[in-house]
């Protein structure tokens, strides 16, 4: 399941571009109407508002997958949540419904398309459905079987899935009101980290879980920092360092580095 949620994001970060671009022509479509005779055709532009509103959504999605404190748990029910929402969009479009598409929305103000162009929606809808059907089968949730990880005050441990010394553990987590509430204050890595000492059978469990990166986001992102720091004019620097601190959550310490070097070059 990692490795279909790295790949989907890199699929929908492609849809970035394409988003702007279209979304770009449909504001010129007026002056464009003059050299380009498919302006003129109602029915088209209707199609081209149309997908810039779905390839809008999709670089929503896209960017909700993305982030540093993040986990397969969570990122799994961001593509559950569109799915269900193309499911729903598919049975108001056979409504006539369109509210959820606010550029097409517009243009129906406009014109009034055929049927056979909701139908055509409709279609869409489902046929992007099913391919994140194909990418995310419910068969390979990441949460089943798992739900104790995301919360273990909740949810119960499977008996087939976890040894009897860790279903100990996990229930005097549960019943333990002090990691409760550290619970409800920290995230969900930190938390297993800071039990590991006290339940290390649990805790290696739970973490196999959540250490693998969900999507490529900080791979990309460190991509991104050597990109920017290594340039021509800097092709034989060690960027180790500067690598680390880049792509590091923490936030340095600019005064007291300043400083020490300041400190330095006044002997």
């Amino acid at each position: 399941m990692t490795g279909r949620l790295s790949g989907l994001t890199t699929r929908i970060k492609e849809v970035a571009p394409e988003w702007r671009s279209l979304a770009r022509v449909f504001e010129l479509r007026e002056p464009l109407q003059r050299f380009l005779s498919h302006f003129s055709d109602e029915e088209w532009v209707a199609k081209l508002a149309y997908l810039c509103d779905i390839f809008n959504l999709l670089n929503e999605l896209n960017l909700s997958l993305q982030g540093k404190m993040t986990t397969v748990f969570k990122l799994a029910d961001k593509v559950a949540a569109f799915k269900a929402k193309l499911d729903l969009w598919g049975r108001r479009v056979n409504r006539g419904i369109f509210d959820m598409f606010q550029t097409f929305a517009g243009i129906l103000e406009e014109t009034e398309p055929e049927l056979s162009f909701s139908q055509m929606v409709h279609d869409h809808l489902s046929l992007l459905l099913k391919e994140l059907d194909r990418y995310f089968p419910t068969t390979k949730d990441p949460q089943t079987a798992k739900e104790w990880i995301r919360d273990p005050f909740v949810n119960k441990p499977g008996e087939s899935s976890m040894s009897m010394q860790e279903e100990d553990q996990l229930l005097e987590i549960a019943n333990d009101g002090g990691l409760k509430s550290m619970f409800e204050t920290t995230t969900l890595p930190v938390f297993w980290i800071k039990v590991t000492a006290e339940y290390p059978e649990i805790a290696t469990t739970a973490l196999k879980t959540l250490l693998p990166f969900p999507t490529s986001y900080l791979c990309e992102s460190g991509f991104s920092a050597v990109t920017a720091t290594k340039t021509k004019l800097r092709s034989r620097l060690d960027i180790s360092n500067t690598l680390r601190v880049s792509s590091s959550p923490i936030t340095p310490r600019w005064d007291r580095l300043v400083a020490e070097k300041q400190a330095q070059g006044s002997h």
